[in-house]
């Protein structure tokens, strides 16, 4: 959720981005604010509509809309499963309306897998056919190392990412699946965080998120490289991290569809990326 902001700023034309950076430097708020985790209490959808940070973007020509189905939607089973900050965002109409236009959807569920909320998640929402996406991100791992740390062994969180991952199998081979490993995080959640990149980076090496299509964002390099951002509470992270994030899944599909362009398919999209940007924390698989 801290991503979206900054995306939707990034894709206006130049003079309704600098109207929207000019709105926010006058609020003094940030990108990542969109959704701001404040301490216990989470912000609910419709108070943002009122904030500093989302009436820029509408003003903008961003269109939001709370998903509030109660099957698909949030995260029932998982900890802390009131959340409930899924939405729908349209810019001229949305992708199904405009040639221009342009869909991002957010869905908060944040366990590696949760049976209930993933399973009626992706049969009754994401694989309709009255959805497509070019671009699937996700960002797993944090929660459960840090409410479920326990259960983290290599064989339980393998396990849960294969089920994630054949749910995954719904999406054509023309869907860009961007799977980012967990950011540092406390010093306590180092070995939970720790599995869970090592399972991620095996399943990926193995195909197991979609062969030719699965781009692996390395988060913890990213937050832990020289120069790195600071998380500002323990787990999330400010504006100069996702505007990095977003120019590598800018970078990165750009050679994925210009891959399918040309008719071979994905997988020219490997050699196109190339072994360079590893350093930049990303890998194709």
């Amino acid at each position: 959720r801290s991503l979206a902001a900054d995306f939707m700023r990034f894709v206006l034309p130049q003079d309704l981005r600098d109207g929207v950076a000019s709105a926010w430097k006058e609020s003094s708020v940030e990108g990542y604010e969109l959704f701001p985790r404040t301490k216990k209490l989470e912000p609910t959808f419709d108070q943002m509509y009122t904030k500093e940070v989302m009436l820029p973007l509408m003003t903008a020509g961003w269109n939001f809309t709370h998903l509030r189905n109660a099957t698909t939607s949030g995260c029932r089973d998982c900890v802390r499963g009131y959340t409930n900050n899924d939405y729908m965002a349209e810019l001229y109409g949305g992708h199904t309306k405009s040639s221009r236009g342009i869909t991002y959807e957010y869905s908060w569920k944040p366990e590696i897998f949760s049976p209930v909320a993933d399973t009626d998640g992706f049969t009754h929402r994401y694989c309709q056919p009255n959805r497509r996406y070019d671009v699937v991100f996700i960002g797993r791992g944090l929660h459960d190392a840090v409410f479920k740390k326990h259960e983290l062994t290599p064989e339980a969180v393998d396990e849960r990412f294969r089920k994630l991952a054949e749910l995954l199998k719904c999406f054509p081979e023309t869907t860009l699946i961007i799977v980012r490993t967990p950011y540092v995080g406390k010093e306590r959640e180092a070995e939970g965080l720790a599995t869970v990149t090592k399972s991620m980076v095996a399943l990926a090496r193995n195909g197991a998120f979609g062969a030719n299509r699965t781009l692996l964002l390395d988060g913890h390099l990213l937050t832990s490289a020289q120069d790195h951002p600071e998380t500002y509470d323990g787990h999330h992270y400010k504006t100069s991290l996702h505007r990095s994030v977003w120019r590598l899944i800018f970078f990165a599909s750009a050679r994925f569809f210009d891959s399918l362009g040309g008719g071979a398919g994905a997988t020219p999209f490997k050699e196109s990326i190339g072994t360079r940007w590893q350093e930049c924390g990303i890998t194709v698989w």
